[in-house]
């Protein structure tokens, strides 16, 4: 039995309630020793401790109002602690931790999405479904398929080596999402006839792609029956020329109908690709219809769902960092317990970190006190 747990037994069996002057008495160290211990319902007085590691102690009722430490460490278990001295460098709060959990959700890793779409191209023709949750990651997934499939030596030029590559760009779709093929057709179409955002995010060859855009989009003529097969004819016109066919990229598009996909295969004999990256406010849509969503609309099916690495727990680390104005912080014993999602969906590595962000805010003491550090 080590020094410290024989101090800590005989702390336990003292009837004095200064807290901090047992601690000192005893010698026990609040930034190592109290871990895993029953602190519950005891007053922590005025202690005065540059850390204090409270990771696996059972705190609840625990009053550390007038705890004075630059940091408090545990997993789940934090307070805020009165700053004595220098100006804090923030106040941690509901609406900080609220930020925090948000920055979390939203978080998805765009390595992994784009590597997903090219494997998706190599493998098959079948048009693939991606989301993105951001305006800021729709243009980070966009710019970084244009720059895959762009030959950058010249503008759109078509060699035997990369197929011929079109795109579109929105962020102004905001219509109803029905699974009814003259509703998806009608959404899809109106946006390309009357959307007026520009298409210049920074990716070149910008002018060359905008006038085989243009000329697609200027084949929408008559009524919406008769669009299918223009539009699918000037596609088809288009793309011709590539050995390795065509990719079309159509970023902030709603899908689809099968009946429009349809039809465009029959216009061209080539190799088409079709992508689509929509917002995620259609991913609940495909989740809770999938089969009834695979029947009507195209595409079919979404890309898998991304796989968590090293790399994901180090950016959600300096995410929680920044959103948190560095305040909250990711210890060495959380981090390594995340790394046990190496490998797993991404969701159920967030999911950790938010389920421990939210028991801290359950934790919090009513107070409005200020914390240089919060360590989960």
């Amino acid at each position: 039995m080590s020094d410290a747990l024989k101090a800590l037994f005989t702390l336990l069996e003292t009837e004095e309630e200064d807290f901090a002057a047992l601690l000192q008495r005893f010698g026990i160290d609040p930034a190592i020793d109290l871990q895993n211990c029953d602190l519950t319902n005891v007053d922590f007085g005025n202690l005065t401790t540059d850390t204090l590691n409270l990771v696996g102690a059972s705190i609840g009722g625990a009053n550390l109002t007038n705890v004075r430490c630059r940091r408090i460490i545990g997993a789940g278990e934090v307070f805020q602690v009165p700053h004595h001295g220098a100006t804090p460098k923030a106040r941690v709060s509901s609406s900080i931790l609220d930020a925090v959990i948000m920055t979390v959700s939203k978080y998805q890793n765009a390595d992994w999405t784009v590597d997903a779409i090219i494997r998706g191209f190599e493998d098959s023709t079948a048009p693939i479904l991606a989301f993105y949750d951001s305006s800021v990651e729709q243009d980070v997934l966009t710019k970084r398929i244009c720059t895959f499939f762009n030959d950058l030596s010249g503008p759109l030029s078509v060699g035997p080596d990369r197929p011929k590559f079109v795109w579109f760009y929105s962020k102004a779709h905001k219509s109803r999402f029905e699974l009814v093929a003259s509703s998806l057709e009608k959404n899809f179409f109106d946006l390309l006839r009357t959307d007026k955002t520009s298409d210049d995010i920074g990716v070149y060859p910008y002018l060359s792609n905008r006038a085989a855009a243009s000329r697609i989009k200027e084949s929408l003529e008559g009524p919406y029956d008769k669009m299918r097969a223009a539009f699918a004819r000037r596609v088809g016109q288009e793309v011709q020329g590539s050995e390795r066919g065509a990719v079309l990229l159509f970023s902030g598009y709603p899908p689809i109908s099968k009946r429009l996909y349809q039809e465009i295969r029959g216009a061209t004999n080539q190799r088409l690709k079709l992508i689509f990256l929509c917002s995620t406010r259609l991913e609940d849509e495909y989740n809770a219809r999938s089969a009834e969503w695979k029947r009507q609309v195209v595409p079919a099916y979404a890309i898998g769902e991304p796989q968590a690495s090293d790399k994901d727990i180090e950016r959600l680390r300096k995410r929680v960092e920044m959103a948190s104005r560095g305040t909250i912080l990711f210890g060495v014993k959380f981090q390594q317990q995340l790394e046990r999602f190496d490998g797993k969906p991404l969701q159920m590595l967030k999911k950790e970190v938010i389920d421990c962000l939210k028991v801290v805010a359950s934790q919090m003491p009513m107070t409005k006190l200020n914390s240089d550090e919060i360590v989960l």
